[in-house]
């Protein structure tokens, strides 16, 4: 059923995409590229590496006035020799259904000391009070699904100064079930053009082998 899951939405990513090649000839194709450190990596509750720098690119167009495509590559590096190190790129598709957001897409890990994943994911996301999202996330090869909650708000600080308050409660089932949650705080300005951030998250992991992290995190990017 996972595999059946699997192909049938890598289709409507791929798929949908080639169909509306002849649309995107003529869209506008934008783009952000960014770099960052972190002081402690984590992905789905558990820490990866300490001190990693990353790197970011993303390119987006709108098919249609409610449907758009996405393209992203993603990159982190541990300083330190020895630990984990990541390439993430995924391809998705959104739908604008105004005030509700619905989006599906595929994304693969590779990891340089660890086995590759491929994952295809389902999100929906509402543009209320909070800002609520899920998204349920599988993986038919790894035998890996997670489920996760989100919610975020932000705030005007001064001008071009704003800061952003995110919650989230994922479970991940894996070879290792368990379910972790995560708070931060992200303050975030414009530059000379540049966006800058610099934010600090909490992680706390109920599976007895992990320990709870506190990560801190700046970086830039440049839109266009």
């Amino acid at each position: 059923m996972k595999t059946l899951v699997k192909i049938i939405a890598t289709v409507a990513v791929l798929g949908g995409g080639f169909f509306a090649y002849q649309s995107v000839n003529a869209a506008e194709i934008t783009g952000n590229a960014g770099v960052s450190y972190s002081d402690t990596r984590t992905f789905r509750g558990v820490k990866q590496a300490d001190d990693t720098l990353g790197a970011s690119l993303g390119l987006s167009t709108s098919v249609s006035e409610r449907v758009s495509l996405g393209l992203s590559i993603d990159s982190f590096n541990a300083l330190e020799a020895g630990q984990t190190n990541e390439l993430r790129s995924g391809v998705s598709m959104g739908y604008d259904l105004g005030k509700v957001d619905l989006s599906i897409g595929y994304t693969n890990y590779d990891y340089q000391s660890a086995t590759s994943a491929d994952e295809i994911g389902f999100g929906l996301s509402v543009e209320t009070i909070l800002n609520p999202s899920v998204l349920y996330a599988t993986d038919s090869d790894n035998d890996s699904d997670v489920a996760e909650l989100s919610v975020c708000h932000e705030f005007s600080l001064a001008e071009n100064i704003g800061l952003t308050l995110c919650g989230s409660l994922v479970n991940v089932d894996a070879a290792a079930d368990y379910t972790y949650h995560s708070v931060g705080a992200t303050v975030n300005t414009t530059i000379s053009g540049a966006d800058t951030f610099a934010g600090v998250a909490l992680v706390d992991n109920d599976n007895a082998g992990s320990d709870s992290e506190t990560v801190f995190s700046v970086g830039v990017s440049l839109s266009f």
